[in-house]
């Protein structure tokens, strides 16, 4: 009897760690932290990785801080790679245009190696018309 129950026990706590494991692996591989967008021009696209090979970049923001203030400022420069072709492909288009471009992304839990370099994960690209 306390075999049968004792056996009982340890099913049900394999399942709630086998439900937590599984969860976690949730977050880790399709979670994102934040989305959004930023603006700016893209001043570097290359094609980088020893084993899986994504599109890291450079996007400049734009960004000029307040004159006299020399505490506190915010680089201009964010980084960000892209996993999918075809948005590596607009961005290049976008580049060769001289377009300012609006990077839609989704921030990340954690960086993998296959989804790029950085936490930043560009999904979609729009190109801006000229002033």
């Amino acid at each position: 009897m306390i075999r049968g129950i004792f056996k009982k026990i340890l099913i049900a706590l394999s399942i709630i760690i086998l439900l937590w494991i599984l969860v976690g692996s949730y977050f880790v591989f399709l979670g994102s932290y934040s989305d959004g967008y930023r603006i700016g021009t893209v001043i570097k696209l290359s094609k980088k990785g020893y084993i899986f090979k994504t599109y890291e970049g450079q996007l400049n923001l734009e960004f000029f801080p307040a004159a006299g203030k020399t505490n506190n400022q915010q680089s201009n420069i964010w980084d960000f790679s892209v996993a999918d072709k075809e948005v590596a492909s607009g961005i290049e288009l976008a580049n060769d245009h001289g377009k300012r471009v609006k990077l839609y992304y989704d921030e990340k839990y954690y960086r993998l190696p296959w989804v790029g370099e950085t936490k930043y994960v560009v999904n979609k690209v729009e190109e801006l018309p000229s002033n």
